[in-house]
Parts: C-alpha cells; sequence; structure tokens
C-alpha cells in the first residue's frame, strides 16, 4: 500500500508538460494553455486552450486521433469542465485527417474557406461544423474570444485567435517561433502582409504554431526570416536559376535561418521558387 501510494502522490505531483507524451503544456496566462509539441515528435501544431466559465476551447489544427485524444486527456489534468468547441484554424486539402478524432458532442468551428476544402473531401464527420467569414466573437464569462480570418498566408483561410482582455494571440502556423515548420500551401505576398497586422495588435503573449511562446518580438523576429527568404529565393529566380538549381546554391546564412530548417529545406525552396515566379 505504501508503495501504490508513493506512485500516485508522484504521478499527482508531476506538471502537466511531464504527463503529457506528445505536447507539453504551459501555462499562458490565467485559465489559458499552450500545448507545444515536440520538433522531433510526431504532431505537426501547438493547440491553445482556453477555459471558459463552462465549457473548454481548443484551437489548433494537424489534429490526428492521437493528438485529440492526448489533448482531451490533457484538458481533464486541468479543470473537469468538458470540451465544447475545437477552433480549427486552418486545413490543408489533401494533406490532413478530417475526422479530427473528437468525440461527436464536441463542435468544430472554421473559416468558410476550410469549411469549403473538408466538404470537397468528402470525409465522414460526427462533429457539427460552424463556419464563418472575417470575423467571429466568442464570449463566455469575463473573456471575449476574437476569431479572425487573415490573408491567404499558410493557407486558404486560415484565423488567428485572440483573447483582447489578456492580449494574448495564438497565431497557429501563420507564424513559427525559433523553430520550422512547412510552408508549402500559402502565399509569400500575403503571409508578409498577414504578419504586419499581427504586428500591430496590442499583445502581450503569443502562441505560435510551432516553438515556445513568446511575445510581438517573436512575430516580428518570423516575418524578417519570411522576407529574407523570399528576397534570397528570388534573387536565384531573376538569374534565371530553375528550382533544383536555386535549391542547390541557396545561401542565406545559418544564423538567419530557424533550427531544423533543414528538414523542410528542399520542399519550401521548391515552393517559394514556384509562388515567386507566379507573381513576377
Amino acid at each position: 500500500m505504501r508503495t501504490l501510494f508513493a506512485v500516485v502522490f508522484l504521478l499527482l505531483s508531476l506538471p502537466l508538460g511531464s504527463l503529457a507524451a506528445l505536447y507539453t503544456v504551459t501555462k499562458v496566462d490565467e485559465r489559458l494553455y499552450a500545448a507545444i509539441v515536440d520538433p522531433d515528435g510526431p504532431v505537426a501544431s501547438n493547440a491553445f486552450i482556453v477555459v471558459m466559465p463552462t465549457s473548454v476551447l481548443v484551437a489548433g489544427a494537424h489534429f490526428t486521433p492521437a493528438a485529440s485524444a492526448e489533448i482531451t486527456r490533457i484538458i481533464a489534468g486541468i479543470t473537469p469542465l468538458p470540451l465544447r468547441y475545437v477552433v480549427l484554424t486552418h486545413h490543408h486539402q489533401g494533406k490532413g485527417i478530417a475526422g479530427f478524432g473528437f468525440p461527436p458532442t464536441v463542435e468544430i468551428i472554421l473559416s468558410a474557406e476550410s469549411f469549403a476544402k473538408i466538404r470537397e473531401e468528402k470525409q465522414p464527420l460526427s462533429n457539427r461544423l460552424i463556419a464563418f467569414e472575417k470575423v467571429m466573437t466568442l464570449s463566455g464569462g469575463k473573456q471575449t474570444i476574437l476569431l479572425m480570418q487573415m490573408d491567404q498566408g499558410h493557407s486558404r483561410g486560415n484565423l488567428a485567435v485572440y483573447l483582447p482582455d489578456q492580449a494574448v494571440l495564438f497565431t497557429s502556423d501563420l507564424m513559427f517561433n525559433d523553430e520550422a515548420g512547412s510552408m508549402t500551401d500559402g502565399s509569400p505576398r500575403g503571409w508578409v502582409q498577414d504578419l504586419l497586422q499581427l504586428e500591430k495588435m496590442v499583445v502581450t503573449k503569443v502562441v505560435p504554431g510551432r516553438g515556445n511562446v513568446t511575445g510581438s518580438k517573436g512575430i516580428r523576429r518570423f516575418r524578417l526570416f519570411l522576407q529574407d527568404f523570399f528576397t534570397e529565393v528570388l534573387s536565384h529566380l531573376e538569374r534565371g536559376e530553375s528550382a533544383a538549381e536555386t535549391v542547390a546554391r541557396f545561401g542565406l546564412p545559418p544564423e538567419k535561418m530557424p533550427p531544423h530548417f533543414f528538414r523542410v529545406r528542399q520542399e519550401n525552396i521548391e515552393w517559394a521558387w514556384r509562388e515567386l515566379r507566379e507573381q513576377r
């Protein structure tokens, strides 16, 4: 019995991040949590958890059944309140799982663009979908949750989640903080414009799509990286180089590149080459 009690006590004493297999949980503000993915793990994107007066809202993307189950378990460790809403910040058509794996009582909130992409895939869904255009406001107690559809940016119909009372912003994959991610469904021009718009907002903390919680300087840092990245690719285009030659001769200094960029280097350079060639 003493051994069993000691094991139970140890488990209850562990922080949420230690219990999570796929995410490390960080408290962002009162009743706000970030679920941060391991860059070497199987989950592609961070999630954002908002504990409302009677239920819980989660925002994020790339929810596999395993990730959904882990998020649900994490919430149970934070609060007895049920998960009610999942804000799907974006959906890559043909690349993601639309089934999500959340209980059927959970409602999925998403942009009209993401809704159209999921409908075209004709995947069976057990959750109710709530689609909107431009802006949607949710109010729960003292918390106001603003869902904003941005430009094409990371993908068509991508959303940012802003809590003005706490000045907390969840960018999802519109921004990576000192971390690399796939960019192959976005628009270079639209992405930079999105980040410039987010930089103007009053924020104290920013939860990115990958990497740890940061502030407004993190948005600017990522925007400057994107501009340097696009400028480098464009210089190869102007010299008449092919996509393969651009990949081979890409010369952005290592100090300007985020960690783990080598994992997505070729696909991101080829994507930028194609997009910038079309925009010339």
